[in-house]
């Protein structure tokens, strides 16, 4: 805090932030996917804390996995097959995979999380109970995390994994964005600051 202005104003809420403007249940992120938001579902409990929201899953026009991949890279930037995205190979988990038409963007990546997802899709008549069915699945997520792929893979969803702190640049560049909008007459700056640098700041606006 040594480089904030004597008498600035500071605003900060991690928790909030990463609930709702990183992967998780960010409703303007899914709008910008293509997601009919008021046709889906918040993902809710977490490590014991039945309020906390950590993902939301919903449908989007059918389109095929490189059209939705080309989407996700014009918000977060360039993706790599391997270590980004994962599950949109036709011989992976679904021989001949349909045009995808669920997304769930999520703040958790383990099996138990991958399963909610998958019922959650079935309780909105999104998908199937087949293999093909939930292939049409495509979930978002920031970091890889093994067993949660192991688990996505199997049930044959597509995967990317944007990373930790792509996402919550992505979060960043939204509130300026919306600062932008409300008041055209300030002006807003963006700060993402190397992590090597300070290992407790993680990018903010002035």
């Amino acid at each position: 805090m040594g480089r904030v202005p004597r008498g600035a104003t500071v605003l900060s809420c991690h928790k909030g932030f990463d609930e709702v403007l990183t992967v998780g249940n960010n409703v303007a992120l899914a709008s910008r996917l293509g997601m009919d938001v008021t046709r889906g579902a918040v993902i809710q409990g977490y490590k014991g804390d039945a309020e906390r929201t950590i993902g939301i899953v919903g449908p989007i026009g059918a389109t095929s996995g490189a059209a939705l991949r080309n989407q996700i890279e014009a918000e977060f930037g360039s993706l790599a097959e391997g270590t980004s995205c994962f599950g949109f190979d036709e011989d992976v988990a679904c021989p001949v995979r349909a045009d995808i038409n669920t997304i769930a963007i999520m703040n958790a990546f383990q099996p138990a999380e991958v399963e909610r997802v998958a019922t959650k899709a079935l309780e909105l008549d999104l998908v199937t109970p087949s293999a093909a069915g939930r292939g049409r699945i495509l979930y978002l997520t920031g970091a890889v995390r093994e067993l949660g792929l192991t688990a996505a893979l199997d049930k044959g969803m597509a995967v990317v994994c944007v990373g930790h702190r792509t996402c919550e640049e992505w979060g960043i560049r939204h509130l300026a964005r919306t600062l932008r909008e409300a008041w055209p007459s300030i002006e807003v700056d963006t700060i993402l600051e190397d992590e090597n640098t300070n290992n407790d700041s993680e990018g903010g606006m002035k």
